[in-house]
């Protein structure tokens, strides 16, 4: 019997002996400072055998025990939404691409978002729509460096770690263990008075000279109270996507175009609808998404844009005019509120209060109304514009006609 005893705890201790420890830490691109958590981190042996699996923790460690000598292969995913992928992103590929920017083994892993192996505008392209569109990425939304580890004794071996990325986050923006990228600062530019079931503009404006070789706006807004119809951005070649509670706004240009802009000058305008709920005491707020982003003309990311937007607050009905596209060339439209049925005349006056022009619409029903003006024959400058109900009230905005 001491024999049998002696012989099995010879094997199991030449067992024990013959086996080691694979241990380290999932990294975010590599950085100690931002552990990936919730990490599936597989164990597979020399022969892609499946050995272990192990979920880290929010400090990223991940450990197997008992793993017997040999060659391992460890491999990273993670089950959850990519994010921190912005405009920044796309631009940096764009730049990989042209030679002007090297990667290193975890940004190529990311920039490759469909899969083949390059780095190419497809890949450039894919980002640009996954920031428009929110579409998936064909390489799904994690990607991890594959570790190999020799294990030889008892005393284990660590290979360090293992290195990981939100697909497409070629600039490494995202913080594991937070749910996104905090907010992009804005001041607050007073407020727009509206009632319920009224249209209004509204503006993200900026209050210094801003200069940018691409942009990727994500604005969100109450879309419970709110309705977005339409979206204006001062540069051709822009497009844009009202998606449930955000509209989001990309613009670049491949060929290097820059867009200049003033201060006091509008980023990017919104013409919403407030619904029927919308209430007195209510209130409702626009406010730019962390992931926007604003690429400098060196190709950086600008991080303190100067950018102020209103606060929307509910007003009881009254005569309201206002206009869009403003400033305008071939037409812009007057849209205007009339509190009460009546004789309506719209007057058109240059900057020396002489009359240019003069449209009687005749009686009108209360409500929301619009009227296209024609710019042809106007030239270029600033006009006021005075909507007259009935001879006793009016409202005069400020517009501007442009060549």
């Amino acid at each position: 019997m001491k024999t049998l005893l002696s012989i099995l705890l010879t094997i199991f201790i030449c067992q024990i002996s013959q086996a080691g420890i694979v241990s380290g830490t999932a990294l975010y691109q590599g950085d100690s400072l931002r552990p990936i958590n919730n990490a599936i981190v597989i164990l597979k042996d020399g022969s892609n055998n499946f050995f272990a699996t192990y979920v880290t923790g929010p400090d990223g460690y991940y450990e197997f025990l008992n793993v017997p000598t040999g060659t391992y292969n460890i491999k990273g995913t993670k089950d959850a939404p990519g994010v921190g992928v912005t405009m920044l992103d796309a631009t940096l590929v764009l730049l990989h691409i042209f030679g002007f920017y090297p990667f290193n083994d975890i940004q190529k892993l990311a920039a490759d978002v469909n899969g083949d192996r390059k780095i190419n505008m497809a890949d450039y392209k894919l980002i640009v729509k996954h920031i428009l569109r929110n579409t998936p990425f064909p390489i799904g939304d994690w990607v991890f460096l594959d570790e190999t580890i020799i294990v030889t004794d008892l005393k284990g071996s660590n290979p360090g770690g293992l290195t990981g990325s939100s697909s497409g986050d070629v600039g490494g923006v995202f913080v594991p263990g937070t749910k996104g990228l905090e907010a992009y600062p804005t001041a607050n530019a007073g407020t727009v008075k509206v009632s319920g079931n009224e249209p209004f503009t509204v503006s993200v404006t900026t209050t210094e000279d801003l200069s940018m070789s691409g942009t990727g706006l994500i604005i969100n807004f109450p879309s419970e109270i709110v309705s977005v119809q339409s979206v204006d951005f001062p540069m051709a070649g822009y497009e844009y996507v009202i998606d449930g509670n955000q509209v989001r706004v990309v613009w670049s240009d491949p060929k290097g175009s820059l867009f200049n802009l003033k201060s006091g000058s509008d980023l990017v305008t919104l013409h919403c609808t407030t619904k029927d709920n919308f209430t007195a005491g209510m209130s409702a707020n626009f406010t730019l998404d962390g992931s926007s982003s604003f690429i400098s003309n060196s190709y950086t990311e600008i991080k303190d844009a100067k950018l102020q937007v209103p606060t929307i607050e509910y007003t009881m009905p009254s005569l309201r005019l206002s206009n869009y596209p403003n400033p305008f060339n071939a037409s812009t439209t007057l849209a205007y509120y009339l509190p009460k049925s009546g004789l309506v005349t719209i007057s058109l006056f240059d900057q020396n209060g002489r009359i240019v022009k003069e449209i009687k619409l005749g009686e009108l029903a209360e409500g929301y109304q619009s009227y296209i003006l024609e710019g042809s024959g106007l030239p270029s400058g600033s006009y006021f514009c005075k909507l007259n109900l009935s001879g006793n009230k009016t409202e005069t905005i400020r517009i501007l006609k442009m060549n």
